[in-house]
């Protein structure tokens, strides 16, 4: 769905722009929160991570969803109080979440629709703590987004090339094994 892809470069080009240099990375998340991913965004911390969460469907019609989204702040520090509140020279997830709700509330997409926040939370409690991290949650509602009316399976590219990065020493967060290979037809 185009629309997806469109809704989440917007929502990530105002994230950049609004955290500038004070995080490590602002991205979209590749897939579902796993350990590992999780172990490669607190690597990365202080970061941002964007997921498309799903939705529901909505009374306008099969053609229109209530999209959620969820933001997730992710800081790590020998110090649980740290990871929250920060230090003198830390950005912590409080400060990072206290960024994203007003940047993100009632912001417009253009062409798509309104961002509404919906829900923060601490998410990951148990295993962020062993892993020395605390990660901030905020979800917001994208009311009456657009589904695709039709599909047309020419629009698909033919699967050819698999193509898998491996991180063989997670902790530091750098790709040490890159597999790519063409498919016959």
């Amino acid at each position: 769905m185009a629309g997806i892809t469109q809704a989440e470069d917007i929502i990530l080009e105002k994230l950049t722009t609004a955290f500038g240099n004070s995080v490590r990375s602002v991205e979209s998340l590749s897939g579902p929160w796993t350990v590992e991913s999780l172990r490669r965004a607190i690597s990365m911390s202080p970061c941002v991570r964007l997921a498309f969460l799903g939705g529901k469907k909505n009374e306008n019609g099969p053609e229109f969803i209530d999209a959620k989204f969820g933001i997730y702040c992710v800081a790590r520090s020998t110090s649980d109080l740290q990871r929250r509140q920060g230090a003198s020279r830390s950005v912590d997830a409080y400060n990072m979440i206290q960024v994203v709700c007003p940047v993100l509330n009632m912001s417009v997409l253009s062409g798509i629709g309104t961002l509404f926040l919906e829900a923060v939370s601490t998410v990951f409690a148990e295993q962020t703590f062993k892993l020395g991290a605390t990660v901030y949650s905020a979800v917001f509602n994208l009311p009456n987004f657009p589904l695709p009316d039709a599909f047309d399976p020419a629009t698909l590219a033919d699967f050819i090339t698999f193509h898998a990065d491996s991180d063989m020493a997670p902790a530091d967060g750098d790709i040490d094994i890159t597999s790519e290979e063409t498919l016959p037809q």
